[in-house]
C-alpha cells in the first residue's frame, strides 16, 4: 500500500518483519556503574581492529596462545579478514600501512548481538512457515533483547 495510506502507523504484520540494530557506546565507572556516550543508528559490524606498522604509534597484533579458547575463534576470523592479518595495506580504515587482525571484543560483543537478532529473524520466518504469528516476546525469549511496544513508541 502507498506510504500516504499509512500514515505513520505500523500495522501489525509490519511491525513484526522489521528490526533495526543500534550501538550503544558506554563508559563504565570503576563502580561499574554505566554512562551512555552516544548511539549509533548505523553501527559498524567489523570484527576487526587496526594496526598501524609504521611510525611513533605502530604495534603488532598477538594471537592467543594456541591452547586459548579464543585461538581457533580468532584463526577463522583470519581467514576472512583482508589480508589474513599479516599482509599489509593501505585502505581508507587508517592514513598509515596498518594490518587488520580481529578483535576479541568485537567478536564477543557482536555475536551476542547480532546472534540474538538473526535467532529472532529465524524465529519469525519458521513460524510464519507454520501459519503461526509468535508473540514479540517469545521470539525475543533467550536473546537478551526486549520487545518495544510500537505503538507507545508512535506517540513520541
Amino acid at each position: 500500500r502507498p506510504p500516504a495510506a499509512t500514515e505513520g502507523k505500523l500495522g501489525r504484520n509490519e511491525s513484526q518483519q522489521c528490526f533495526h540494530v543500534l550501538g550503544f557506546d558506554v563508559m563504565l565507572t570503576a563502580n561499574k556503574r554505566p554512562h551512555l556516550l552516544e548511539v549509533n543508528c548505523n553501527p559498524s559490524m567489523s570484527v576487526d581492529s587496526v594496526y598501524v606498522t609504521e611510525g611513533p604509534y605502530a604495534m603488532v597484533p598477538t594471537k592467543p596462545a594456541p591452547n586459548s579458547p579464543n585461538a581457533a575463534v580468532v584463526d577463522e576470523v583470519l581467514k576472512l579478514l583482508k589480508g589474513h592479518g599479516t599482509k599489509t595495506c593501505r585502505c581508507t580504515s587508517h592514513h598509515r600501512t596498518h594490518v587488520h587482525f580481529p578483535c576479541l571484543v568485537d567478536l564477543e560483543a557482536k555475536r551476542l548481538a547480532l546472534g540474538g537478532a538473526l535467532n529472532i529473524v529465524r524465529r519469525d520466518m519458521n513460524s510464519k512457515k507454520e501459519g503461526v504469528s509468535l508473540p514479540q516476546s517469545e521470539l525475543a525469549q533467550g536473546t537478551g533483547y526486549r520487545p518495544i511496544d510500537v505503538a507507545c513508541m508512535q506517540k513520541i
